[in-house]
């Protein structure tokens, strides 16, 4: 696969899961700015490890939060 289309899946994904944060979760999705992926039109060398970076960083804050909300249902039920 090349680079190009290696950080286009992971862009598509990027996008996807941002989507889906902002549809099903919205109280993270408010908190998604405090992890910002540093990008300014003088960035020329993002790499497709900046992006995977921050793919798994999203991911990871997706699944945290759901697991909070989960703790938060057994502890209250």
């Amino acid at each position: 696969m090349s680079n190009d289309t290696n950080t286009k899946k992971i862009m598509t994904q990027i996008f996807l899961i941002t989507e889906k944060i902002q549809s099903e979760f919205p109280a993270l999705y408010a908190h998604l700015s405090e992890t910002p992926l540093f990008l300014t039109y003088e960035d020329k060398d993002i790499s497709t490890i900046n992006y995977e970076q921050y793919l798994e960083s999203i991911q990871q804050q997706l699944k945290t939060f759901i697991a909070k909300i989960a703790i938060r249902a057994v502890s209250i039920g």
